[in-house]
């Protein structure tokens, strides 16, 4: 019907079951030995370190949060999907497995490269951003149809380390500045990492952000600097 139903790729292990999405990215700082967010790039069936009730591996993670995102979308009954290029072929095949096991039936498999560039008409680079990697990819159009020449999977620069690298210089700027590190607890941590995508964005349009952090000393400020960060 034209609505976007969306998760990011974050749950929590709980006793009750499994919260996907947005509930659990909420919690992911403040529970983080039951929180996981790299069970889609991780997509297999290898025991997880701790043993849980519901999940036993990232397969079961996954099957978690796209039976959540179906039944948002009212359960169709036939998808067309699209997967990263950094998918294997045995990542692939357990993700099928995964969709047919909630009952819809896969029409195809796209490139989400290939999707993304769908209305090019000429040579495009597309860089991915996942959250722990990217998928640097060319997209080329011949004889009126899209190829994907080269492909490239960067690991460990995704969106999260951006985050990281911003949460620390944070922590650096305050402790220098108040003798007070944010990310010392739990809360604290939870509370930046809730804020830092709204700051970056304001980046688009603004040079520099006044942030505000509360402290035990009170509320304390910064500005980051579009330039330095």
């Amino acid at each position: 019907d034209g609505t976007v139903h969306s998760q990011p790729g974050f749950a929590l292990l709980t006793d009750s079951g499994i919260e996907t999405g947005e509930e659990a990215r909420a919690l992911a700082w403040r529970k983080p030995q039951d929180s996981y967010h790299d069970f889609w790039r991780q997509l297999n069936e290898t025991p997880l370190p701790i043993k849980y009730i519901w999940a036993r591996h990232n397969a079961d993670i996954a099957y978690a949060q796209l039976k959540n995102i179906l039944i948002l979308a009212k359960s169709p009954e036939s998808l067309i999907i699209a997967v990263p290029g950094s998918f294997s072929d045995e990542q692939l095949s357990l993700l099928l497995g995964l969709v047919n096991a909630l009952g819809s039936k896969v029409l195809s498999v796209i490139d989400t490269a290939l999707a993304t560039c769908a209305d090019q008409k000429e040579s495009t680079a597309l860089v991915e951003l996942q959250l722990h990697q990217a998928i640097v990819s060319l997209i080329e159009h011949r004889d009126d149809q899209l190829i994907v020449c080269q492909q490239e999977i960067i690991p460990n620069i995704g969106i999260s380390q951006i985050y990281n690298s911003v949460a620390f210089f944070i922590s650096e700027t305050f402790i220098t500045d108040y003798r007070y590190d944010p990310l010392h607890t739990a809360k604290g941590m939870q509370e930046i990492y809730d804020q830092i995508p709204k700051w970056l964005i304001r980046f688009r349009w603004e040079d520099s952000v006044s942030i505000t952090v509360k402290s035990p000393q009170g509320n304390l400020t910064m500005k980051l600097q579009k330039t330095t960060i």
